[in-house]
This record gives C-alpha cells, structure tokens and sequence, in this order.
C-alpha cells in the first residue's frame, strides 16, 4: 500500500498540468503580500490636488470659484504644515473650514447675480444656507433644515451682512485650528456624551411613567426598550470617550480607531436589536423577511448576541493592550489571515484537479485495463488516488501558510504575529495564537471543501469520460462556496428553513469562524455579501451541523465511488 501511495504521488508530480498548477498558487502567493505592499505605499503618499489645473480646465465661473475655495482651504493647512496624512487637525476640521469657505463663496456669487441653479450644480444644500452658524467651542459648522433659508433669498444689504459673518466665522475656524490642542478635543468629545447620555437617562426615566399608566400597553413597552436600548448605546458611547480622554489615547492609534470604528459604530445601530412587538411586526417591512414572527424574535436575538461579544471583545482588546488585527494600520495578521483565505481557495481547486485527472489519466492511457483485471486490489489502488489528493492538499496548505507568513511579516510593519487572536467560545473570551488560528481555519476549509474533491472523485473513477467535466464543475463550485451560502441565507426562509439541513450552506465552513468584530470594524463585504444579507449566514446556519452533514456527503460519495470501482466492468 505504501509503495502505491508513493508511486501515485511521484506520477501525479510529474504532470504538467499539476506542475503548472503549482507553480501558478506559488506565483500567486507572491504576488498577492508584494501587491498589498504595493498598494499600500502608494496610498500612503497623499498626493495633493491640482487645483490650478482644475481651475483652468472648468469652463464655468461657478466652477472656477468652487475649485479655487477648495484650494485655499488646503492651503491654509499646507502653510501652518497640518496638512500632513493622519494629522488630528486636518481630519477633523478639514470639513469645517471647507464648509464654511463654501458658504462664503455662496454668498460672493449670489452678490455677483449668479444663477441659482448654476450655483445648486456645484456647492452643498448645507452650504446654500443662509442661516449656517459656527460653535466656537466645538469647532463644528451647523446648519439643518429647521433653521434653513436659502442665500437667495437673501436682499442685498443681507448678503452683506451675511459676507461679514462668514468672514468672522471662518477667521474663529483658522484660530481654533492653529490653537487646538488634542487633549481639549477628547474632552469636548467626553462633554457632549456625557449630554446624550443624560438624555437617553431622561427618555427612559418618561417611558416607564408612560408605561405606568397602561402596563399592557404592547406600543409602550417597545418604546421603553427602544429608550433602554438608546441608554445602553450612549453608557457604550460614553465608556469609549471616556477610554481616550483618561488614557490620552494617540490620535489616529489602533486604541483611537478601536473606539471610532466599533464602539461608536456599534453605539450608532444599538437600538436596531430591539424586538418590536407582533402588533408592530404585523405591520412593517419585516413581515416579509421573515417566515413568522417567533423566526424573527430568534433572528434578533443571535442577532444581539453577536453585538453584545463584539463589544465584549472590543472592551477586552482595548482594556487588555490586545489589538485588534483590523484596527491596525498595517497588521501584518490581518494580512497574513486575508492572503492564506484567499489562496486557499486555488489549493481546493488544485485537490479538485487532481482528484479528477488521477482516473481520467489511466482511462485515456488505456492502462485502466491493467488495473481492473487485478478486482482484489482495487480498492487500495483507488485509495492510494484519494490518499495522493489529500496529500498534496495538506503540503500545498502547509506550504502556502509558510510562504505567506514569512513574506506578509517582512513586507508588512507591524509584526504583530506574536499578538494572539481574540475568540468567543462558550461566553469567554480566549486568546488563541494567530497561527494555531490560521491552521485550525485551514484545516476546517479542506475539510468543507472535500464534499466538492469527493463528488469529483467519484464521477472521475466510475465514468471513462467523466474527468473533465468533474474538473470544470468542481472547479467552479469550489469558487461559488461563498456566494452560494449567501444565496441560501437568502432563500432559506422560502425553503421553510429545509437548506439549514442542506449541505450547500456548508461547502465553506471556514466562513463561520473568527469573531465579528470585522463586520463593524471595517467594510469588508463584497457586492455579493451586501446583496444577500452578509452576515444573516452566521446567524441561521449551524457550523457543527455543517461539519456532521459535509462527514456524511464524504463518506457517501467516497463510498459509493469505492463500490462501484469494485464493481466496474472491463469493455472491449
């Protein structure tokens, strides 16, 4: 058996076909970290605008005005050297400055007699305001549509007026820029969530007397866990201000982008996991996503459950000095866990390859007469096969995670390889090392993605012409894993929920693993994902009924091709 496998493995070695294949995933884990790296440095180099040319190419007088405020908007920074990437002042008062630069100019063409419309083509609703105002202590540029009245309508003596306070307004804007001091900023920050916080108190505090005064009140009950709700995302809110401003968090650091992009993210959707009662279900959109109302209910409810972990996690990585491989400039795990997923796939592909010309090759050569004549060692001549795709899938995926690991931790400049990676697993939360991460990834995807490598394998042993066509389809369901399962999420409830006990949501078990903290902490959905709800798949498919179903479509594929291989006739 052992000089079978041996022999099978320095065949299959010697194709072309599997050399080329090889030699392409090896190009492509080159190419893939360099490439990154590539894009990387060129994004880092903040290239400025060329506002003279845009000036001198734009026809329009309005055109000309608007690009030549954006350029002393930037040159303002650019003479007081704030115009630096990733500096506090310009991310954050860029826009301001801009906006207030842009009413102005408004006002100028408004004076000049301008078209409205010609004006409506280039600048802003919030900028056409006449009533927009400035908070000297916030540095924020205010105008909503309670307090909107356009600039023309303005008479002249009050564009005049106006001109004068924008000129004052934006001179407050330059000297709290120049003057600004971080530290100021987190605390004005800290200010206003203490304020929203107060508030949301007060909101909860006016919805149990509501409630009070009719207890059954089903409409009133959902208004207080909307407030609690709404409480509960300001006290988030709060915490995560309250984080920076004590630790004097760096600006634009992984601890600063951690509470931006996750807690206040979260903080933001928080109130969208309330329950809305049957009475309020019967009447919205909902209705129709949704099979039943208990369907619903259980929806939200893991639907919560995986925002409450992501902001245990979150709280754990900031209180714990462990971060987050996503809110990491230039992460070299997250590099490295984004590369070996993405390469993974064409080592599936290649085990679906191999899988499909081991048999084909013997009945194009002829020599599958050879082995059929000898019925008793059947079965191990086909199992040195399937033992020869399993081993090139495992060396291939062995050699991938090493190649990626050491080119992502020398391209990439946080070597952050020793920092351990944050799981959820029976209500506490783990540190795992990012590689054992990686490793236990691949191996579950190898695993899912052999139902595929079994179904070729099967029609390439019991069909004379059957290898090419297993290896175009199984080719092409392996690059559809994802997408399918996102369709099934979709359509499970259409289904009565009978694809949960599919194994089409299943082909790709590695996507239910890692924690959703990615899904707040930055947009890393594909068209595909957005179209058929993302996330939704987690939510209604289970993982370890997956891997019992993906067992059973192994074993009855293997086990149907085995048998009929016993039994296959020799045909002149």
């Amino acid at each position: 058996m052992t000089g079978l496998i041996k022999n099978e493995i320095i065949k299959t070695g010697k194709s072309g076909f599997i050399r080329v294949a090889l030699c392409f995933i090896l190009m492509i884990c080159i190419l893939l970290p360099v490439g990154s790296y590539a894009i990387r440095s060129i994004e880092a180099e903040r290239v400025p605008n060329d506002y003279d040319s845009m000036i001198a190419d734009e026809p329009s007088q309005v055109g000309k005005k608007y690009y030549g405020t954006e350029k002393e908007a930037e040159k303002f920074f650019a003479d007081n050297k704030i115009d630096e990437y990733g500096d506090w002042r310009y991310d954050e008062y860029y826009t301001t400055l801009q906006s207030l630069s842009m009413h102005k100019a408004v006002l100028e063409l408004k004076k000049q007699g301008i078209d409205e419309k010609a004006v409506e083509n280039f600048f802003m609703y919030e900028e056409l305001n006449a009533e927009m105002t400035f908070d000297e202590k916030t540095a924020t540029a205010m105008s909503t549509e309670d307090n909107y009245k356009s600039v023309f309508e303005l008479e002249d003596d009050e564009v005049e007026a106006k001109l004068k306070e924008a000129d004052k307004m934006i001179e407050q804007c330059k000297n709290f820029i120049l003057t600004a001091d971080v530290k100021d900023f987190y605390k004005n920050k800290l200010a206003n969530r203490q304020i929203d916080y107060n508030t949301a108190k007060t909101a909860v505090t006016n919805a149990e007397k509501a409630l009070s005064t009719s207890p059954e009140n089903e409409k009133k009950k959902y208004e207080l866990d909307m407030a609690k709700a709404q409480l509960d995302a300001m006290e988030l809110s709060l915490w995560g201000a309250k984080y920076v401003f004590d630790n004097n968090v760096e600006y634009g650091s992984w601890q600063y982008k951690t509470v931006v992009d996750i807690i206040n993210c979260i903080a933001d959707s928080y109130t969208s996991y309330v329950i809305m009662p049957k009475s309020e279900f019967s009447k919205g959109g909902e209705k129709l996503a949704f099979k039943s109302y208990e369907d619903y209910a259980e929806h939200m409810e893991k639907s919560k459950k995986a925002v409450d972990d992501t902001i245990a996690i979150t709280k754990y990585s900031l209180e714990n000095n462990v971060p987050l491989p996503e809110e990491m400039d230039d992460s070299a795990r997250l590099n490295f866990i984004d590369d070996v997923n993405s390469v993974m796939c064409l080592v599936c592909i290649l085990m679906v390859a191999i899988a499909g010309t081991t048999m084909f090759n013997e009945y194009s050569s002829g020599s599958i007469r050879l082995l059929l004549i000898r019925p008793k060692s059947r079965g191990k001549i086909l199992m040195s096969k399937l033992l020869t795709v399993v081993f090139y899938g495992i060396v291939s995926a062995v050699a991938v995670i090493a190649i990626l690991m050491a080119l992502d931790g020398t391209l990439h400049s946080d070597k952050d390889f020793t920092v351990p990676y944050l799981l959820m697993k029976g209500g506490k939360i783990i540190e795992i090392p990012t590689l054992l991460f990686v490793a236990e990834k691949t191996a579950v995807k190898l695993f899912s993605s052999f139902v595929i490598v079994a179904c070729v394998f099967l029609i390439s042993a019991l069909f004379n012409k059957g290898g090419i066509f297993a290896i175009a389809a199984g080719s092409g369901a392996m690059c559809l894993t994802y997408p399918v399962m996102m369709i099934c999420a979709e359509l499970n409830i259409n289904f009565k929920g009978l694809l949960t006990y599919t194994v089409l949501p299943y082909l790709d078990l590695s996507k239910y693993m890692g924690n959703s903290v990615a899904n707040f902490a930055y947009d890393n959905f594909s068209m595909i994902n957005e179209v058929f709800g993302g996330e939704s798949a987690r939510l209604q498919f289970n993982p370890y009924l997956g891997a019992v179903i993906a067992a059973f479509h192994i074993a009855l594929f293997l086990g149907i091709a085995f048998y009929g291989f016993k039994k296959k006739q020799i045909k002149n």
